[in-house]
């Protein structure tokens, strides 16, 4: 029975076993040994349990976002006091306008410009006109970007004449806002949307300075419209457009593509005279710099820091447009106060690796007089300070980080998977730590984000290297990142199902205060606790609809409103500013989320991408990061689709996924794959090769990490490096068996070991395994042609080779129609050109030695000799040429020296001329077989001649039927048509060569008729004493067979056209004759007992050669048959 544990996690193991005679310590360490046994069983099934999560690209995601119909801010805003409800209106809309202004410049307009040029080849490859026609494919954009620019600068100078309006102590008696209730009040969202939105111009203008391409492509491209205006008509356009084009060209050179977006909105002519001597407003300014500083300064570097430090630019815009409106009243303890702002933050991403640095955007826009001592007085070296300072803290921080994360992650998996019904108490407070866990995945993915963002482009902007750590740990931060998006999109579904009432309470809980509010002001109040009423009442109001963005900012500006004459005590103003922090925030989770987690900027430092694969590559354990890095490498390529310069952004996007791809192959996946076969082989041949050690496993890397690790997901793309390896395998296998077919044993058995050491399973290769009906393959043969036709004997009638022995081999190969059949159905038809192809060289060599012995002074002068003695004796001879004079060529040739094997120049001439006709019986044999194996496949096909169009009858069925249909169309068309194909090699082969060996040049290949009678008689003597050696044994060149001497003779002579000339020799006649007179002789002549028997085996010797010519001459006359129609 088994054991179990007490409730109590402290407690002793507790036994309900029945007891047993032997000693009670006994059978307890038997028990406590099943416990340890039972226990390691479950940890080594938890270690097997699989943490991450199945690949498959996401077909769809669920998103919160929050929507309300048909209810606009007028319908919001219902307040008793109808001046408040316009001030409440007019800044809510604007407020909403400026947010939705910046999220089209963040998203669309820095992108667009920022990402100009890329994809593109670098300029000085460009080709002539293409930076001009990128640019033309941008006016669009700078026009749609113009626009925005034009509708920005009216909000701005809207925004600003409304705190005019609003912040002025004239105003009508009956509408006097400011001295009765917004004199007491600070309307500091209004100000932050202020500085939001000029910051947002001054991120396009940093984006512009920092694309050098862009700068120059326009510059190009104004030239190129002078010649526009210099002569319109040219380019399809009239005077009138010409005009206003370069009107238009120019208002875009002096604002976006200048840089100037920020200088033409604080220099616009908007600004009404009056605000200059508007104290009120001045005094706002100033309080909001001085509450939003400190704000900033205590915020920047905690742990609640959330985008403060992007916040930075806006505060310094909305100086700016201070000093613009306020220029003679410089405050040099507000200017300190500003360029403090420095320390917190001395760099700004703007996007990418653009970065902002504030000291000099200050410097260049609202400098201070020299005579101000600002700190730091150094802002480079500062800068240079902090980068060393992050460099060193980097590891610490990670450490941080990490321990956040992990405590994040797990409770994330807790509260979030509760779903067991409970109290509401509980349920609230269950609510409130799932919007804890929100906010807190957030912050961290944005300060993580931050950190590692400003660091790498501080290094990239000063040039300064990486520290060896930094390429791991910078790893460790993105998959950071990308593991709180992950586990946030993973619960996607719950968190859209909590979100809105997470929110609701948060709401709830942030308004708590205004309570106490109502019990101050009592049951009937006066004048301004009659507003404050209203405006309690009017939260309330909004807090019973869909909480979204527009309530958001209507919330901020009633609270602000409400804490009038700081009415709210400091903890309880402290827990107001606190929900509202968090409602704003998860409010707009979903492109919050999207934000914090942007990795985007790892596009602009793609050099690392290559340190990231090879750091992954040399720490296989790791290789579960490579998800995280082609997740963050995936931001980038849907910011690519926001190029304008370009037809289609969208090839841009392949290309830049097609190169992350193979930049993947080419780093990992290779070099993985090469070395598993590396392994592989070695691990084989140690086993049957001497002298090669058998490898360490504790001395070579794990490469099982890559091939167990799951499917990763790139850009809708599976990216599965296990089923690539097994491809790679798969295709190498295969190759190297069809390469050399004596090996196939051995692949097999690296295959074998693959799926046994790691889990590779290798599709099988089906290739023939040198089996007797297989043979040897023509694939084989035709890469070693000159050695097969040399060492192989050719047989006309039966069609097949076979091998002329060396001597010690036991066995002989051979090669008939069948086998080539059989290797053609194994690579396909399309290696008989391949065969034809590398027949016709071999020929073609052959060819030049052939002309080159003919050439030869001994030879052809012999030739010539024996043509003039033929013509002179030709009566004589009774019109055959002499068996005599043929004998007597063939005894002068040996006189001229004799090669290995006892062979003369007639014997090597002879060989030639059988190498020529096996390679023309191996074109007969291929053709041959090509017939055999189209005629078994098309015996399934009823009628050749008539095939029905399947196709049309497949038109009324699915798609997948159509196609089958169309395919087998194509496969029944196709082997019909080799079936009926009628290609006479051979007639393409006389013809080839006939051109060549038919002309003047080659005129000393006349006589070649003249020759055949000697080689015929070498052939012969060949054959014999090849025969002679089968009953031998050990004989080297025994062989029954070598028709290819009668092919070679016959394909000559059709080729030189001298079949005529050698039937005038009638050579077969006369060596009948010759045979038949020596017959004559020895049976006249009567002799001894003992001559008699030399006389036998003369008799024998002349039947033997007899039988040897008439064969050769069977086989000459078939061969003839070949050529008779070319």
């Amino acid at each position: 029975m088994e054991p179990y544990y007490s409730d109590d996690e402290t407690g002793e193991l507790v036994s309900n076993a029945p007891t047993y005679s032997r000693p009670a310590y006994e059978f307890q360490m038997s028990k406590l040994r099943e416990l340890v046994t039972l226990y390691k069983e479950k940890l080594n099934d938890v270690e097997k349990i699989r943490t991450e999560q199945p690949c498959h690209p996401r077909a769809m995601a669920v998103e919160y976002q929050s929507y309300e119909r048909a209810v606009g801010i007028l319908e919001l805003v219902t307040t008793s006091n109808q001046d408040l409800n316009k001030v409440l209106t007019v800044f809510t809309y604007l407020i909403s306008e400026i947010k939705i202004a910046r999220e089209y410049i963040d998203c669309n307009v820095v992108i667009g410009l920022n990402f100009y040029g890329e994809g593109k080849m670098q300029a000085d490859q460009m080709p002539e006109g293409e930076a001009e026609l990128m640019m033309g494919q941008m006016m669009p954009f700078f026009s749609e970007v113009f626009e925005s620019l034009s509708y920005v600068n009216s909000l701005v100078v809207n925004l600003v004449t409304q705190l005019h309006s609003l912040y002025y102590k004239k105003q009508p008696k009956n509408h006097d806002l400011y001295g009765n209730l917004f004199k007491y009040v600070h309307l500091n969202s209004a100000f932050d949307a202020l500085g939001k939105m000029l910051g947002g111009l001054a991120m396009i203008d940093s984006v512009v300075d920092d694309n050098q391409n862009l700068v120059n492509h326009w510059d190009l491209y104004k030239r190129m419209m002078q010649f526009a205006k210099n002569d319109p008509a040219k380019y399809g356009i009239t005077d009138k457009l010409e005009r206003q084009l370069r009107k238009c060209l120019l208002f875009l050179d002096k604002s976006i593509l200048s840089g100037n977006c920020l200088q033409a909105c604080l220099s616009h002519k908007g600004y009404e005279a009056a605000i200059s001597s508007n104290k009120e407003l001045q005094n706002e300014f100033l309080n909001y710099f001085k509450v939003k500083i400190d704000k900033l300064t205590n915020s920047i570097e905690s742990q609640y820091e959330w985008q403060e430090s992007k916040i930075v630019v806006d505060v310094i815009c909305l100086y700016f447009l201070y000093r613009k409106l306020y220029p003679k009243d410089f405050d040099k303890k507000l200017f300190k106060s500003v360029w403090s702002l420095i320390k917190k933050a001395p760099v700004v991403c703007v996007t990418g690796q653009v970065i902002i640095y504030p000291h000099e955007l200050i410097m260049k826009i609202a400098p201070a007089p020299k005579s101000v001592a600002v700190e730091p007085k150094d802002p480079e070296q500062y800068i240079r300070a902090y980068m060393q300072k992050s460099d060193d803290n980097l590891d610490k921080s990670m450490q941080t980080w990490l321990s956040k994360f992990s405590l994040w992650s797990s409770r994330m998996q807790s509260f979030l998977n509760s779903s067991t019904s409970l109290p509401e108490t509980q349920v609230q407070k269950l609510q409130d730590s799932r919007g804890k866990l929100l906010l807190q995945g957030l912050l961290l993915a944005y300060q993580i984000q931050n950190y590692i963002q400003v660091n790498t482009a501080l290094h990239e902007r000063n040039g300064v290297p990486f520290k060896a750590n930094f390429i791991p740990l910078l790893m460790q931060a993105i998959e950071l990142i990308k593991a709180i998006n992950s586990t946030l999109e993973r619960k996607q579904e719950i968190i859209a199902l909590y979100l809105g009432s997470i929110i609701r309470l948060i709401f709830k809980d942030a308004i708590k205060p205004y309570d106490m509010i109502r019990d101050k002001l009592g049951a009937k109040p006066s004048g301004v606790g009659l507003d404050i009423i209203s405006i309690y009442k009017l939260v309330n109001e909004l807090g019973s609809g869909c909480l979204n963005s527009i309530r958001s900012d209507l919330l901020k500006l009633c609270n602000e409103i409400v804490d009038i004459k700081s009415i709210l005590k400091e903890n309880e103003k402290s827990l107001v500013e606190d929900g509202l922090w968090k409602f704003e925030i998860l409010v707009e989770y979903q492109s919050n989320l999207k934000n914090s987690t942007d990795c985007s900027f790892i596009y602009w430092i793609q050099q690392l991408n290559t340190h990231f694969l090879k750091y992954i590559y040399d720490e296989p354990a790791n290789v579960h990061r490579l998800r995280y890095l082609y997740m963050a490498l995936e931001d980038s390529a849907k910011q690519m689709l926001l190029c304008r310069h370009v037809e289609d952004a969208n090839d841009i996007k392949q290309n830049y996924i097609k190169d992350r791809e193979n930049e993947l192959v080419e780093m990992v996946i290779m070099p993985l794959a090469r070395a598993i076969e590396s392994d592989l082989r070695l691990h084989i041949h140690s086993l049957y090769i001497t002298g090669i050690e058998k490898q360490n496993p504790f001395q070579s890397s794990n490469l099982s990490w890559f091939l167990d690790s799951q499917p990763m997901v790139f850009c809708e793309k599976v990216i599965d490096i296990k089923r690539k390896i097994e491809m790679y395998l798969d295709e190498t296998f295969y190759n190297m068996t069809a390469l050399n077919l004596n090996d196939w044993r051995t692949y097999e058995e690296m295959r074998s070991l693959a799926r046994q050491k790691y889990k590779l399973n290798l599709s099988e290769v089906h290739l023939p395994s040198k089996h007797l009906d297989q043979g040897m393959d023509l694939l084989d043969i035709t890469k070693k042609l000159p050695n097969f036709v040399n060492k192989f004997k050719y047989n006309l009638h039966s069609q097949f080779f076979i091998e002329a022995t060396e001597g010690d081999e036991k066995h002989v190969a051979l090669v008939s129609y069948m086998h080539i059949t059989n290797s053609l159905r194994t690579h396909g038809l399309g290696l008989i050109n391949t065969t034809i192809n590398t027949s016709y060289r071999l020929l073609a060599k052959k060819f030049q030695i052939f002309s080159q012995f003919l050439y030869d002074d001994h030879v052809y002068s012999q030739l010539v000799k024996d043509r003039k003695f033929f013509e002179n004796n030709r009566e004589a001879l009774n019109q055959m040429y002499s068996y005599d004079r043929a004998e007597n060529f063939l005894r002068e040739v040996k006189k001229l020296g004799v090669f290995d094997k006892n062979l003369t120049l007639i014997d090597k001439f002879r060989i030639l001329i059988t190498q020529i006709g096996n390679t023309l019986g191996l074109i007969r044999m291929i053709k041959t077989a090509g017939l055999n194996l189209t005629a078994t496949r098309t015996q399934f096909i009823p009628n050749t001649q008539n095939i029905p169009n399947i196709t049309e009858l497949a038109e009324k069925f699915s798609d997948g039927t159509k196609s089958a249909a169309s395919s087998l169309e194509d496969i029944m068309e196709s082997l019909t048509k080799n079936f009926t194909a009628d290609t006479d090699y051979f007639k393409i082969l006389v013809t080839t060569f006939q051109g060549v060996l038919n002309t003047n040049e080659a005129s000393h290949l006349k006589l070649f008729h003249m020759i055949i009678p000697t080689l015929t008689i070498s052939y012969v003597e060949s054959m014999l004493t090849a025969k002679d050696k089968l009953t031998k044994k050990k004989a080297v060149d025994m062989y029954f067979t070598d028709d290819g001497f009668a092919v070679g003779l016959a394909y000559i002579l059709r080729i030189l056209e001298q079949e005529s000339l050698f039937d005038s020799l009638h050579w077969f006649d006369s060596v009948e004759t010759k045979f038949a007179q020596e017959e004559e002789k020895l049976t006249v002549i009567k002799a001894s007992e003992e001559m008699q028997k030399m006389q036998n085996m003369s008799l024998k010797k002349i039947s033997v050669f007899r039988v040897e010519f008439e064969l050769l001459k069977y086989c000459f006359l078939g061969a003839r048959i070949f050529f008779s129609n070319t």
